[in-house]
């Protein structure tokens, strides 16, 4: 059955303009004028008309230390749904000893016939031993675009750097996108019995145990981890053979500061369309950066990474030659991994708006 949203103020990425919107089962058909369409009308008088928003970064039913996130797949996404977001992806935690498709299979199995809206998945991995890095293609597969590791909580989510590393590799000729959580764990851990021993057990104490130098120092880490990977990849290309893979990993302590409109995705899907559920579009797991890369040591996370090695070599000026080694020497100085880290989209230390992709 066809719909038209009629007499609303449609807002997208390029303009706000009066209009309607002409629905054909799940896809938007047309923005314009639709007078004597065979359709059910919807007034939307008065009020604004947006693509649906993407939350990409969820944690619903998912239990840690002990416990577990009050929202599951019914509740959360119905507040989702309510607040205009159409799609989410959830992370899926790899749970040990089972390997990454039985995580991905019950994480499915919460959602399947509970969400009100679409849904994807990152997929954690928590023990980055041969099997599951063997299993990573499989789960790419399946529809998952992103993996995410973390640097901290030793012994229960975290990761070694070999083990990082590894999945880093693997992610790259794979040609999906690694997340960070960025702290050193075993400091941290560090700090906190410290804490508990001399009684410090106060709400407080949670933040003065994870200061911002453990942050930084795990962020740094993992860039140079990203650029050496990306680096030693000399002959891998995408199946168009069109440019080369790439590794790249997200500094990923904070949401991004705005929701991205689901025209991010590859089909553009209406808000009043919450009742179906399917796995989101590979491409809703990346978006544009939301903050410039920063030095490693000043605490500051790096929304997107990738070593500026791997892109093609042009011929520079003087001018712009002069510019780079001045560059390096600053960057010498503040702590930047000599690998010349930058933005995806221009290479540029100090872009705010690159694309992750």
């Amino acid at each position: 059955m066809k719909k038209v949203i009629r007499g609303g103020t449609v807002v997208n990425a390029s303009e706000s303009v009066r209009a309607d919107v002409l629905i054909d089962g799940e896809t938007i058909a047309g923005v314009g004028s639709f007078e004597g369409v065979d359709a059910e009308l919807i007034d939307a008088s008065g009020c604004y008309v947006l693509p649906g928003a993407i939350d990409n970064h969820t944690h619903l039913s998912m239990p840690f230390g002990g416990t577990t996130t009050a929202d599951d797949y019914d509740t959360g996404t119905q507040a989702a749904a309510a607040g205009g977001t159409t799609c989410l992806v959830d992370f899926a935690l790899q749970m040990e000893p089972n390997g990454l498709r039985s995580s991905l299979e019950e994480w499915m199995g919460r959602a399947a016939g509970a969400a009100h809206v679409d849904y994807g998945f990152h997929m954690a991995i928590t023990n980055a031993d041969a099997a599951t890095i063997a299993d990573m293609a499989a789960i790419v597969g399946e529809g998952v675009a992103s993996f995410k590791v973390f640097l901290a909580y030793p012994n229960v989510l975290m990761v070694t750097d070999d083990q990082f590393l590894a999945v880093l590799e693997r992610a790259r000729d794979l040609d999906a996108l690694t997340m960070v959580h960025c702290e050193n764990g075993f400091a941290i851990q560090h700090l906190v019995q410290k804490a508990l021993a001399a009684g410090e057990v106060d709400p407080i104490y949670h933040a003065l145990t994870r200061p911002e130098e453990m942050e930084a120092e795990a962020t740094g880490r993992a860039l140079r981890l990203a650029g050496f990977a990306a680096r030693r990849c000399s002959s891998c290309t995408s199946p168009a053979g069109s440019r080369p893979r790439r590794s790249w990993a997200l500094a990923h302590t904070a949401p991004p500061p705005t929701a991205r409109p689901a025209s991010s995705t590859s089909s553009t899907r209406s808000t009043t369309c919450a009742g179906r559920t399917s796995r989101a579009r590979a491409s809703s797991a990346r978006h544009p950066c939301a903050t410039p890369p920063t030095s490693p040591t000043s605490g500051m996370p790096c929304a997107s990474i990738t070593s500026r090695s791997s892109r093609p070599t042009t011929a520079r000026s003087t001018t712009s030659r002069s510019a780079s080694a001045s560059e390096t020497s600053r960057r010498s100085r503040t702590g930047w991994p000599r690998s010349s880290i930058g933005c995806r989209c221009c290479g540029s230390t100090a872009c705010a708006t690159g694309a992750s992709r």
